[in-house]
């Protein structure tokens, strides 16, 4: 793991630790694009992305980012899994 990738995955931790949604989703947009070739990286932001979408209400915009997260590896199942129950109850 690089110092860039651990800072994001730190910036993207402690916006989300703080509920700043707006920026979850703006430094997780940057961190899968420059991350796009990286099979760990970019889900991880999508995943985060979209968690981040469920918890602003914006449902097309989540459902996006969990397909995306669905057809990368098969290890994230259970990411998309927990995603998709959070986007059904709203969360």
């Amino acid at each position: 793991m690089s110092s860039r990738s651990d800072n994001c995955c730190v910036l993207v931790d402690t916006y989300e630790s703080l509920q700043q949604w707006d920026r979850v989703i703006e430094t997780a947009t940057q961190m899968a694009k420059v991350f796009a070739e990286d099979d760990y990286y970019a889900p991880r932001a999508i995943r985060d992305r979209a968690a981040a979408y469920i918890k602003k209400g914006l449902r097309v915009e989540a459902q996006a980012d969990i397909r995306t997260l669905a057809a990368s590896d098969p290890g994230w199942a259970k990411w998309t899994r927990h995603l998709r129950k959070a986007l059904a109850q709203g969360q």
